[in-house]
């Protein structure tokens, strides 16, 4: 069972502290609607998805590099705080020439 949990940022809106959540519980919301998706749809399987370039990565001054390094940050916090879910994470990135990739990223 698949069920999306969209945000501008995707993932990096996790992070503790996160300034695109602009000093609001963003990342406290997201993170219970998760937990209700785990019980309402029976799914234990989390799919973290970054995107380069990512306009919401570059308003706060994110480099690819530090997305990738908050996504460890984020799939911490997502197994601490439900330890039987799995997290998969994936890169997808448009580059200048038009190319397309998609990457899974081993943390």
């Amino acid at each position: 069972m698949i069920h999306n949990h969209l945000a501008n940022g995707g993932p990096l809106v996790l992070q503790a502290n996160s300034p695109l959540n602009h000093g609001l519980p963003g990342d406290e919301v997201l993170l219970a609607q998760m937990g209700d998706s785990f019980e309402i749809k029976e799914t234990h399987h989390v799919l973290l998805r970054l995107h380069a370039p990512c306009g919401a990565a570059r308003l706060i001054g994110m480099s690819p590099a530090g997305q990738i390094e908050a996504l460890r940050e984020v799939q911490q916090r997502i197994m601490a705080q439900y330890p039987v879910v799995q997290v998969s994470r994936l890169f997808d990135v448009r580059y200048p020439d038009g190319r397309q990739r998609s990457y899974f990223i081993d943390l």
